[in-house]
């Protein structure tokens, strides 16, 4: 009986498509919007601010190190944490979302894409 391929044939062909089929895998990362926010911190000479930024949705999909990624982010859901309720945080979340700043009234909704560079 004829032999078409030996073990070591076999092998080689076993490792060079385990090899592709890691190749064409990629990790997709979702964003869980009710437990997730991107955290934002504001400087200015006299003090700083920081705060929320509730998400929609969005992901992160890494081809073995290609990084892509689109996150669309609720503008209206801007929130400073280190002020107390009161005038004061009620100006500065209203100046944000202004047309003078985040122009919220306009763009209530932001997004934010992520593309692979080269090295």
């Amino acid at each position: 009986m004829k032999r078409i391929f030996g073990f070591t044939e076999i092998i080689g062909i076993l490792t060079f498509f385990s090899f592709l089929s890691n190749k064409l895998h990629t990790d997709v990362y979702k964003v869980d919007a009710n437990q997730s926010s991107l955290e934002w911190i504001g400087e200015k000479i006299t003090g700083k601010h920081n705060g929320t930024i509730k998400f929609i949705s969005g992901e992160i999909k890494n081809n073995h190190g290609s990084i892509h990624g689109v996150f669309e982010f609720d503008m209206t859901s801007i929130e400073c944490q280190d002020l107390e309720p009161g005038p004061n945080k009620t100006k500065l979340e209203t100046f944000l979302k202004s047309s003078n700043f985040l122009m919220q009234p306009y763009f209530q909704n932001h997004n934010l894409s992520l593309h692979p560079s080269p090295l």
